[in-house]
């Protein structure tokens, strides 16, 4: 297996077969019921070694954004020991330090929980 995942890291080829999936129905609105195409929403499940080579490439991947700090410091998505709660204390944090500078500040909040 670990051939495999190198020399398609190597060749930067993701092999077709990892790219096939089964499509099922979950049902994600359950006041609009099973029966109804819109209660439902689509799940790929894809090979389980596809997963897999997923995980190592986005591990790979942070590890060379991390060694050569080209990640943003303030970003808090999908880093390790990162958190909602450190997020929100960094932005509290520069609307403190602007209102104490007396400046203005906006802060705009997006809820984006549907759109997805």
């Amino acid at each position: 297996i670990s051939s495999l995942f190198n020399s398609s890291l190597l060749s930067c080829c993701f092999p077709s077969a990892f790219g096939r999936a089964a499509v099922v129905p979950l049902l994600g609105r359950p006041a609009l019921g099973a029966t109804s195409p819109r209660g439902c929403r689509p799940v790929s499940l894809l090979a389980f070694l596809s997963g897999t080579l997923e995980w190592a490439v986005r591990r790979r991947l942070s590890d060379f954004l991390s060694r050569h700090s080209l990640l943003d410091p303030l970003r808090s998505g999908f880093r390790a020991a990162r958190s909602t709660g450190m997020a929100l204390l960094a932005v509290a944090g520069s609307l403190g330090c602007a209102r104490a500078a007396s400046l203005s500040s906006v802060l705009v909040l997006l809820g984006l929980s549907s759109a997805f």
